[in-house]
């Protein structure tokens, strides 16, 4: 009887102790559902809902930046980003000073208003600031027959192009229309209807009018 006694107070035993750890399962599991984990070491930098909020699927709860590594998105043109080398290390610039940046990736997306594509660069703990604005400084070489002129001898015109001012043989301005393929800080690299040897006015175009007669001044 005695034997008997212990073996149903063992199963019942067995039984809570089967049910609490049922109990802690589920427990559990409820503490991983309403606990989210960032992948990375980071800040809170905005926060999109509040304590007890009901969100829909797929809602923005906060956005986190990371702190122990920095990265910078830069748009570039499709035809330019081709020629970018993954893991490959380019020069940034900040507040005119050089960062340099390792070529994480360059996304799948182009933007419809700038026709850019965004090329993300791994800055390693440099001292930048989030949301910080960045320059990326690169070189490619492009085979296109064109003209180096300097930016005060373009002035603005329709469909994109650009106008400067030649100096023909009976010393008239003529305006010519070209492309500029690249710009840098002072000059462009342009084509269109310029042949070599034309005399283009380099600055004061904005006081000039095409079919003025001028008359070219000595140099120095």
């Amino acid at each position: 009887m005695e034997y008997d006694a212990r073996v149903a107070e063992l199963r019942v035993a067995e039984a809570s102790l089967a049910r609490a750890r049922a109990a802690r399962r589920a427990a559990a599991i409820v503490v991983a559902e309403s606990r989210i984990e960032a992948p990375f070491a980071g800040i809170v930098q905005a926060r999109h809902a509040d304590e007890g909020a009901q969100l829909q699927p797929g809602a923005p709860v906060l956005r986190l930046v990371e702190t122990d590594r920095v990265e910078a998105h830069v748009g570039v043109p499709e035809t330019f980003a081709a020629a970018l080398t993954a893991g490959g290390r380019y020069p940034l610039y900040w507040n005119g000073r050089a960062v340099d940046g390792a070529l994480s990736a360059v996304l799948p997306e182009v933007d419809p208003e700038t026709r850019t594509v965004t090329a993300v660069f791994d800055l390693g703990a440099a001292d930048v600031p989030l949301g910080a604005v960045v320059e990326l400084a690169a070189e490619r070489e492009v085979a296109e027959d064109g003209f180096w002129l300097p930016l005060t001898a373009l002035t603005e015109s329709e469909r994109g192009l650009w106008g400067v001012l030649v100096v023909n043989r009976s010393s008239v301005l003529e305006r010519r229309v070209v492309e500029v393929l690249h710009a840098e800080a002072d000059r462009a690299y342009v084509r269109g209807t310029l042949q070599d040897g034309d005399w283009v006015v380099r600055t004061g175009v904005q006081r000039l009018v095409p079919g003025q007669q001028v008359a070219a001044a000595a140099a120095g």
